[in-house]
């Protein structure tokens, strides 16, 4: 297993990642994305705004995979997502990590352009296409500003 933190690529294009992917021995990639938040110091919207990338960036990955498996740190740490990804369809993984891996400015903020595509992303889904990190959506659900649970 290869293990990619996706901030260390900023700039890779979909040619750079196809020869960083072909060199790699392996069909099975653990995708690392930083979690900065955390609850009871970070604002609800940063938290549900996190998780809600995340969310997104696990369906593109899950798309063009051939097995997929993701973790999360709980609400209140700091770490990293991770997205465990079997492929053997490079392009295609290229592609979307380079979307990814360009989509973040140097202070880990997410573009406009990747911000509203990350955004629309459950519109984009299929009617029966299922969301594959629902654990990280319902997070989102948990710090929405009208979910059920006020600030304090």
């Amino acid at each position: 297993m290869t293990k990619i933190h996706i901030k260390e690529f900023t700039g890779y294009g979909k040619k750079d990642w196809l020869q960083f992917l072909r060199l790699q021995r392996t069909m099975v990639f653990d995708i690392c994305f930083p979690k900065h938040t955390v609850e009871h110091f970070d604002d609800r919207d940063a938290i549900f705004i996190e998780y809600f990338i995340a969310s997104c960036i696990g369906q593109d990955l899950s798309s063009i995979a051939e097995d997929f498996m993701y973790t999360a740190p709980a609400v209140d740490e700091v770490g990293e997502f991770n997205f465990i990804v079997i492929t053997r369809n490079f392009k295609k993984l290229a592609a979307v990590l380079s979307f990814i891996s360009n989509g973040f400015n140097i202070w880990s903020d997410p573009t406009p352009r990747f911000f509203d595509y990350a955004l629309s992303f459950p519109d984009r889904l299929a009617d029966d296409e299922p969301i594959e990190c629902s654990l990280l959506m319902h997070v989102c659900e948990q710090f929405s500003s009208g979910s059920d649970k006020d600030q304090n």
